[in-house]
């Protein structure tokens, strides 16, 4: 039984509007406009739980782009309570292209917060 469940938000292809402008002081002047581009999305299970571990209970987040990727996943798991304590975080910046991926760079687990992010660029 395969137990990923796949979201297609958009499709990796970019595509190009081309305009011409008439009125251009320019004839046959092309303007081209480049739209935006979406990764697309997966899910998997991170962690498995219930009666011989048959339901999923925490699932990471794939997200995929012109062959790069981040992952929002369950940096660190609470074992007693089956619950994610801190989870990564991924942002794409349309105008870069890149990935923003937000990590715990020091965990207090006293408190069970993170109490300094670190940021990371995937280009």
């Amino acid at each position: 039984m395969n137990h990923t469940k796949t979201f297609l938000l958009a499709s990796l292809t970019l595509f190009l509007a081309i305009t011409v402008n008439a009125e251009s002081s320019e004839p046959n002047t092309i303007y081209v406009k480049e739209q935006p581009i979406t990764p697309t999305v997966t899910k998997e299970c991170q962690h498995w739980g219930g009666f011989n571990n048959e339901r999923c209970v925490y699932e990471k987040t794939i997200y995929a782009i012109e062959g790069r990727q981040c992952v929002e996943k369950c940096e660190y798991w609470n074992k007693k309570t089956k619950q994610c304590v801190y989870s990564t975080k991924c942002e794409f910046k349309q105008e870069q292209k890149v990935f923003i991926q937000t990590k715990c760079d020091k965990f207090n687990k006293k408190r069970r917060k993170c109490d300094r992010d670190k940021k990371v660029v995937i280009n």
